[in-house]
C-alpha cells in the first residue's frame, strides 16, 4: 500500500496536481467514481450482479482502482492510515454489531417500520435505502414509510 501511495503522490507532483488533490476535491471525486461503479449495477438482479460478463467486470474493476486511488490520495492528504483504520472500524463493528444478533439481518436506524439502526446522516440513509430496495425485491412489498426517515 506504502509503495502505490508513494506512486500516486508523486504522479499528481509531476502533473502539478497537489494545488487540486485537497480532501474536499479528492472527497467529491471518489463519490463521482462510486457513482460510476453504481451504474454498471443499476438494474441487474441480485445473481445478474455476481456474473458480470468480462467486459463488465474489467470496467468495473476500473471503477474499483479509480475509487481506491481516490481513498488512497485522501487518507495521503490528511496523514491517515488507512489500514490502521480499517482494523480499528472492523474491531468497532465487531463490538458494535455482534454476529449473534446480526446475523441475516438488515437494519438501520430508520423509524420505519421494521427496521431500526444507531446510525444517522448520508450513510443511513443510503443503508436504508438498500435494505428498502432488497426488501421490496424478495418481497414485492415496500414497507411504510410513515415514521419517516431520519
Amino acid at each position: 500500500m506504502e509503495t502505490l501511495r508513494q506512486r500516486l503522490e508523486t504522479f499528481a507532483r509531476e502533473r502539478d496536481w497537489e494545488q487540486f488533490h485537497s480532501p474536499k476535491n479528492l472527497s467529491m471525486a471518489l463519490i463521482a467514481e462510486a457513482a460510476e461503479l453504481v451504474e454498471h449495477f443499476q438494474w441487474l438482479s441480485e445473481e445478474q450482479s455476481q456474473q458480470l460478463p468480462a467486459d463488465k467486470l474489467n470496467a468495473v474493476r476500473l471503477e474499483l482502482a479509480d475509487i481506491q486511488i481516490y481513498l488512497i490520495r485522501i487518507a495521503d492528504r490528511l496523514g491517515v492510515d488507512l489500514l490502521e483504520a480499517a482494523w480499528e472500524k472492523t474491531e468497532i463493528n465487531e463490538q458494535r454489531y455482534p454476529a449473534e444478533q446480526g446475523e441475516g439481518r438488515c437494519t438501520t436506524g430508520s423509524g420505519i417500520r421494521g427496521l431500526s439502526c444507531p446510525r444517522r446522516g448520508s450513510i443511513a440513509r443510503i443503508h436504508i435505502a438498500l435494505c428498502l430496495f432488497t426488501r421490496v425485491r424478495q418481497t414485492g412489498n415496500a414497507p411504510s414509510l410513515l415514521g419517516g426517515v431520519e
